[in-house]
């Protein structure tokens, strides 16, 4: 088994406090009353002051170039519902599972809706593209693109495949929601988050100072797919104006690649869990070799994409080995162990 584990020094009931925020931000202080109902659902107030802080700088950045978000009301409630179901869930005494999955839940959502907005707010900068510089790059890898992109598509069945395992990522992330949401395996989750929402913001920032429209675009293949080409234009011509926060997003990110980051991160928490690691292994490897194909991008955006999940995983470590860990709750005991206190004492063997 692999030495490395997320290691906590106890486990010893189910009521974990809320854990550390990344190591550049210092920890704010919450009045007790607040900071124990906070302990009672399981609500991590360190990742939500990061969230906080994310959507603050979002909406400075967005007032500055003059662009008004609508529907930021719907997506507050969206965020703070499952924070109220995990009070009333504590309220009435269900597991302490229910609870992690419903804040786990929020945590997601605000990822998804911070995601986007970040992804076009870059855009905004309006950096020359680089898709012929890409395109020359995959070249000089001994990468054809058009070759492979009709390979594909001649057949179908290959086709098929590699695109469902494209759109696995939305329900691999809901399937680490429900599985890391028990107490010995929380830890994990918390862990898949944060990486995951390193990777976001660097990949969304890359993006906007490195932007292209799509390997679709370049080559005039699939044109058909390029949905997100007239958001796109309008943001780096600043004539879109209003952006409603839940309804017309699309996907900005061409360089690096999201899903290739996150095809590394949906594998990673998995590492210890003999039974689910070749599961995940296969899925997302399946998903790497389809976004340039399903996800319109060029072998170099692949390539920095799974480049930022290996940062993204180094900081995470970083952090944690300095003492100021990111996990969302005190980390499992390594799997395959019995804990040795109340409630836990059955063996983790996934």
């Amino acid at each position: 088994m692999e030495s490395e584990q997320l290691a906590a020094p106890s486990i010893r009931n189910h009521r974990y406090r809320a854990s550390a925020i990344p190591g550049w931000f210092p920890a704010p202080r919450f009045d007790s009353t607040l900071a124990g109902l906070a302990d009672k659902a399981s609500i991590n107030f360190k990742a939500f002051w990061f969230i906080c802080m994310l959507a603050g700088i979002e909406w400075f950045w967005s007032y500055c170039i003059g662009l008004k978000i609508q529907q930021v009301n719907e997506a507050s409630l969206l965020l703070l519902t499952p924070i109220a179901a995990a009070l009333l869930l504590d309220a009435i005494r269900v597991p302490k599972r229910c609870l992690l999955a419903a804040n786990f839940l929020a945590l997601w959502l605000a990822w998804l809706v911070l995601g986007a907005l970040l992804s076009y707010l870059a855009a905004t900068l309006n950096f020359p593209l680089f898709d012929e510089t890409f395109s020359r790059l995959d070249q000089s890898l001994g990468f054809d693109w058009v070759k492979w992109f009709h390979f594909v598509a001649s057949h179908p069945v290959l086709a098929k495949l590699l695109s469902a395992a494209y759109l696995s990522m939305f329900y691999q992330i809901i399937f680490a929601i429900m599985f890391f949401s028990r107490p010995d395996r929380a830890a994990y989750g918390g862990e898949l988050w944060w990486t995951t929402m390193m990777a976001l913001i660097a990949t969304c920032l890359i993006s906007g100072l490195l932007p292209a429209m799509c390997a679709w675009s370049y080559y005039k293949t699939a044109e058909e797919l390029n949905v997100h080409i007239p958001h796109l234009m309008a943001l780096r011509e600043r004539t879109m104006n209003v952006l409603p926060l839940l309804t017309v997003m699309k996907g900005m990110i061409t360089f690096p690649s999201f899903h290739a980051a996150m095809a590394v991160l949906l594998v990673y928490p998995y590492r210890n869990m003999k039974r689910l690691l070749p599961l995940a292994l296969l899925l997302n490897c399946l998903m790497l070799v389809s976004v340039p194909t399903r996800g319109g991008h060029y072998l170099v955006d692949v390539l920095a994409g799974v480049a930022v999940a290996a940062v993204a995983i180094a900081l995470y470590r970083c952090t944690r080995q300095a003492g100021r860990s990111v996990a969302f709750i005190p980390a499992a005991p390594p799997l395959g162990v019995r804990a040795q206190s109340g409630g836990l004492r059955k063996r983790a063997t996934f």
